[in-house]
């Protein structure tokens, strides 16, 4: 009867050593400003594997973040196993999902994130950020991001919600099927991109693929912003925007552009308005 007490409590202790494990490291309020502070890759996973109110929390960026160039020697589901098991192979886990998005502020401080990776091809909402949805992003760069997705895939953010995403930009690698972009997959509601850029390449994808975002809808905006990023897709690819039915403002592109059908150096097509922006005819092809 004893030995399975001691049984029965060291898998609880088990148990419960690898529930916090998962979570990663928590980021705190040092400094009680009402952010929480972002210091560290751990930091990182534990807001990837933690939703709830977490996702409605500010943040604040407090230093350049990088996981190893080499994603296999990372514990992207933050368990604490020197395996890189069937979850760790998925890489990072998108901040804010269909089911629970993000809704609070992310704050970079002019900070970047290097060497991102996510390999979900039948997963949408891909990003650093999933789904945000009345958030404010900020001052923030993910660089060398590696990143595969479904639909909604792009270097910083899958689907932009009612979202401010200003002062932000990505370089790396992004490939998905529908709304792909190198920053934004799409871009939603009275959601605004602003003074931002991407230099990602945009790989692999089917339609709706924009260099910088791929989806603008109805009532959003991009403004001061642009890309330089080779772009390739088979329909509605354009080298700042695939499909635009909002207002892109003062933006240009000069990556090279690649598709089947309805393939633009700066809009694939679409019935919104597009002010003082231009593409590069000789770059871009």
């Amino acid at each position: 009867m004893i030995k399975k007490q001691i049984f029965t409590l060291l898998a609880l202790l088990l148990m419960s050593t690898g529930s916090v494990m998962a979570q990663g490291t928590e980021p705190t309020d040092s400094d009680g400003d009402g952010k929480l502070e972002i210091t560290s890759k751990e930091n990182l996973i534990y807001l990837s594997q933690n939703s709830n109110a977490d996702w409605s929390a500010n943040y604040e960026q407090t230093t350049d973040i990088s996981f190893n160039s080499d994603e296999t020697q990372v514990d992207w589901d933050g368990d604490g196993s020197g395996d890189w098991d069937t979850e760790d192979q998925k890489g990072f886990s998108p901040i804010g999902n269909s089911t629970t998005k993000f809704t609070g502020s992310y704050e970079g401080d002019g900070y970047n994130i290097d060497g991102l990776y996510i390999d979900r091809p039948s997963i949408d909402y891909i990003g650093l950020f999933g789904y945000p949805n009345g958030a404010t992003i900020e001052n923030l760069g993910v660089t060398g991001v590696n990143f595969t997705g479904n639909d909604y895939t792009g270097g910083l953010v899958g689907r932009n919600s009612s979202t401010i995403t200003s002062k932000c930009y990505s370089t790396g690698t992004v490939s998905g099927n529908f709304c792909v972009g190198g920053l934004a997959g799409n871009n939603y509601s009275t959601s605004r991109i602003s003074n931002s850029y991407s230099t990602a390449n945009v790989t692999e994808s089917t339609y709706y693929v924009g260099g910088l975002v791929g989806q603008n809808e109805s009532n959003a905006t991009i403004r001061n912003s642009y890309n330089k990023g080779a772009v390739s897709g088979e329909s509605y690819v354009g080298g700042l925007v695939g499909r635009n039915h909002g207002l892109i403002s003062k933006c240009y592109s000069t990556g090279a552009v690649s598709g089947s059908s309805v393939v633009g150096g700066l809009v694939g097509a679409g019935s919104g308005t597009v002010n003082d922006s231009f593409w590069d005819t000789e770059t871009s092809g």
